[in-house]
């Protein structure tokens, strides 16, 4: 949804702002963004690696949890990524408006 803009997005306010102000909002917000999964990707490869040497496995089928810890980790980093290129396009032609 990040990429397709069908997110929930305050198109209204945006909208009546200023082209160069509401790509900086957009610009800003997607920073924001950017940080926060950068974050959670760092913290969630940590809590992974704690995971791996604790042997730590599900309680029924005994498989070991931390593998999809690090599939998790990966998917925000790659999140990271979507946020990067979403940057750059609030400086195509239409300044991040849809």
């Amino acid at each position: 949804t990040t990429t397709s803009g069908s997110h929930v997005f305050m198109e209204l306010l945006i909208t009546k702002l200023p082209r160069s102000i509401a790509t900086g909002i957009n610009v800003a917000t997607r920073i924001l963004c950017f940080l926060l999964f950068a974050v959670a990707g760092v913290n969630i490869f940590r809590f992974a690696g704690e995971l791996a040497r604790a042997g730590e496995v599900s309680p029924t089928l005994k498989i070991p949890v931390y593998p999809f810890a690090y599939m998790f980790g990966v998917c925000c980093f790659l999140q990271c990524l979507v946020f990067v290129f979403a940057v750059f396009r609030c400086f195509e032609k239409e300044g991040g408006r849809r």
